[in-house]
Protein backbone atom coordinates (compact mmCIF):
# COMPACT_ATOMS: atom_id res chain seq x y z
CA UNK A 1 0.00 0.00 0.00
CA UNK A 2 1.36 3.30 -1.00
CA UNK A 3 2.13 6.20 1.80
CA UNK A 4 0.99 9.91 1.65
CA UNK A 5 4.39 10.60 0.02
CA UNK A 6 4.48 8.14 -2.53
CA UNK A 7 0.82 9.26 -3.39
CA UNK A 8 2.11 12.98 -3.55
CA UNK A 9 4.96 11.87 -5.97
CA UNK A 10 2.63 10.09 -8.40
CA UNK A 11 0.05 13.22 -8.64
CA UNK A 12 3.37 14.91 -9.18
CA UNK A 13 4.62 13.20 -12.22
CA UNK A 14 1.07 12.49 -13.42
CA UNK A 15 0.24 13.96 -17.06
CA UNK A 16 -2.57 15.68 -15.70
CA UNK A 17 -1.26 17.74 -13.35
CA UNK A 18 1.74 18.82 -15.24
CA UNK A 19 -0.91 20.10 -17.83
CA UNK A 20 -2.99 21.73 -15.25
CA UNK A 21 0.13 23.73 -14.28
CA UNK A 22 0.93 24.47 -17.72
CA UNK A 23 -2.43 25.87 -18.14
CA UNK A 24 -2.51 27.76 -15.31
CA UNK A 25 1.08 29.68 -16.03
CA UNK A 26 0.11 30.30 -19.60
CA UNK A 27 -3.56 31.98 -18.30
CA UNK A 28 -0.84 34.05 -15.61
CA UNK A 29 1.22 35.29 -18.28
CA UNK A 30 -1.63 36.47 -20.56
CA UNK A 31 -3.60 37.74 -17.93
CA UNK A 32 -0.35 40.10 -16.68
CA UNK A 33 0.20 40.96 -20.22
CA UNK A 34 -3.21 41.77 -20.88
CA UNK A 35 -4.67 45.65 -21.09
CA UNK A 36 -7.50 45.17 -18.35
CA UNK A 37 -4.41 44.68 -16.19
CA UNK A 38 -1.99 46.98 -16.96
CA UNK A 39 -5.03 49.63 -16.59
CA UNK A 40 -5.81 48.20 -12.95
CA UNK A 41 -2.08 48.50 -11.97
CA UNK A 42 -1.79 52.02 -13.45
CA UNK A 43 -4.73 53.16 -11.73
CA UNK A 44 -3.58 51.63 -8.41
CA UNK A 45 -0.10 53.78 -8.69
CA UNK A 46 -2.14 57.01 -9.55
CA UNK A 47 -4.59 56.36 -6.19
CA UNK A 48 -1.57 55.56 -4.23
CA UNK A 49 -0.03 58.74 -5.46
CA UNK A 50 -2.71 60.90 -4.94
CA UNK A 51 -3.09 59.33 -1.60
CA UNK A 52 0.38 59.86 -0.43
CA UNK A 53 -0.09 63.61 -1.66
CA UNK A 54 -3.08 64.53 0.01
CA UNK A 55 -3.51 66.82 2.23
CA UNK A 56 -5.31 64.46 5.33
CA UNK A 57 -2.00 61.85 4.67
CA UNK A 58 -0.28 65.25 5.14
CA UNK A 59 -1.62 66.07 8.11
CA UNK A 60 -1.52 62.91 9.23
CA UNK A 61 2.15 62.62 8.79
CA UNK A 62 2.64 65.86 10.71
CA UNK A 63 1.18 64.95 13.51
CA UNK A 64 2.20 61.22 13.66
CA UNK A 65 5.48 63.66 13.57
CA UNK A 66 5.26 65.95 15.99
CA UNK A 67 3.60 62.73 18.91
CA UNK A 68 6.88 60.84 17.74
CA UNK A 69 9.36 64.02 18.91
CA UNK A 70 7.27 64.85 21.83
CA UNK A 71 8.23 64.79 25.04
CA UNK A 72 5.37 62.66 26.45
CA UNK A 73 6.11 60.10 24.26
CA UNK A 74 9.67 60.06 24.52
CA UNK A 75 8.93 59.68 28.30
CA UNK A 76 6.47 56.96 27.98
CA UNK A 77 8.89 55.01 25.33
CA UNK A 78 12.28 55.66 27.39
CA UNK A 79 13.69 52.85 28.38
CA UNK A 80 13.82 51.94 32.57
CA UNK A 81 16.47 51.70 34.39
CA UNK A 82 17.49 48.28 35.54
CA UNK A 83 17.02 49.22 38.91
CA UNK A 84 14.20 49.16 41.54
CA UNK A 85 12.21 52.42 40.94
CA UNK A 86 9.86 53.76 44.42
CA UNK A 87 7.69 56.46 43.63
CA UNK A 88 6.68 58.01 47.59
CA UNK A 89 3.57 59.03 46.09
CA UNK A 90 3.18 61.74 49.52
CA UNK A 91 5.28 63.84 47.11
CA UNK A 92 3.38 63.88 44.01
CA UNK A 93 1.04 66.88 43.35
CA UNK A 94 -2.09 65.01 42.27
CA UNK A 95 -2.27 62.01 45.12
CA UNK A 96 0.10 64.12 48.11
CA UNK A 97 -3.00 65.96 48.91
CA UNK A 98 -5.09 63.13 49.32
CA UNK A 99 -3.04 61.08 51.63
CA UNK A 100 -2.12 64.66 53.70
CA UNK A 101 -6.37 64.85 54.05
CA UNK A 102 -6.65 61.16 55.03
CA UNK A 103 -3.88 60.97 57.26
CA UNK A 104 -5.78 64.38 59.42
CA UNK A 105 -8.87 63.06 58.90
CA UNK A 106 -8.35 59.23 59.78
CA UNK A 107 -7.91 59.31 63.74
CA UNK A 108 -11.02 61.95 63.83
CA UNK A 109 -13.17 59.69 61.77
CA UNK A 110 -11.80 56.40 64.17
CA UNK A 111 -12.02 58.29 67.37
CA UNK A 112 -16.39 59.51 66.12
CA UNK A 113 -16.63 56.49 64.98
CA UNK A 114 -15.71 53.94 67.83
CA UNK A 115 -18.10 56.10 69.82
CA UNK A 116 -20.84 55.75 67.30
CA UNK A 117 -24.34 53.82 67.68
CA UNK A 118 -23.56 52.99 64.26
CA UNK A 119 -20.24 51.60 65.23
CA UNK A 120 -22.30 50.10 68.40
CA UNK A 121 -25.40 48.63 66.48
CA UNK A 122 -22.65 47.37 63.45
CA UNK A 123 -20.75 45.41 66.06
CA UNK A 124 -23.88 43.74 67.51
CA UNK A 125 -24.85 42.66 64.34
CA UNK A 126 -21.62 41.10 63.25
CA UNK A 127 -21.32 39.44 66.20
CA UNK A 128 -25.11 38.13 66.63
CA UNK A 129 -25.02 34.44 66.04
CA UNK A 130 -28.51 33.78 65.02
CA UNK A 131 -29.80 36.79 62.85
CA UNK A 132 -33.43 35.55 62.32
CA UNK A 133 -34.88 38.63 64.55
CA UNK A 134 -33.54 40.99 61.68
CA UNK A 135 -35.45 39.44 59.38
CA UNK A 136 -38.51 39.66 60.88
CA UNK A 137 -38.34 43.30 61.63
CA UNK A 138 -40.79 45.73 60.16
CA UNK A 139 -37.83 47.62 58.70
CA UNK A 140 -36.47 44.79 56.76
CA UNK A 141 -39.77 43.68 55.54
CA UNK A 142 -41.27 46.81 53.89
CA UNK A 143 -37.65 47.37 52.33
CA UNK A 144 -37.84 44.01 50.88
CA UNK A 145 -41.33 44.63 49.91
CA UNK A 146 -40.17 47.89 47.95
CA UNK A 147 -37.07 46.47 46.44
CA UNK A 148 -38.79 43.01 45.34
CA UNK A 149 -39.11 43.32 41.10
CA UNK A 150 -41.96 43.44 40.38
CA UNK A 151 -44.35 40.23 39.07
CA UNK A 152 -44.33 39.46 34.89
CA UNK A 153 -47.68 39.52 33.74
CA UNK A 154 -49.53 36.74 32.41
CA UNK A 155 -49.45 35.30 29.03
CA UNK A 156 -52.97 36.50 28.68
CA UNK A 157 -52.47 40.06 29.85
CA UNK A 158 -49.69 40.76 27.25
Amino acid sequence: MPTDTQRAGYAADSILVSLTRHIVAQLQMWIAASWLARAGTAFVDRLATAADASVIAKSGRTFAFWIHFSFFYRWLTKKPNPEVVVIDLRETYTVGPFIRLLNRLAPTVARIWQGSFVARITIRLRTAANAAWLTESKTVRLLRAALEPPELPDENER
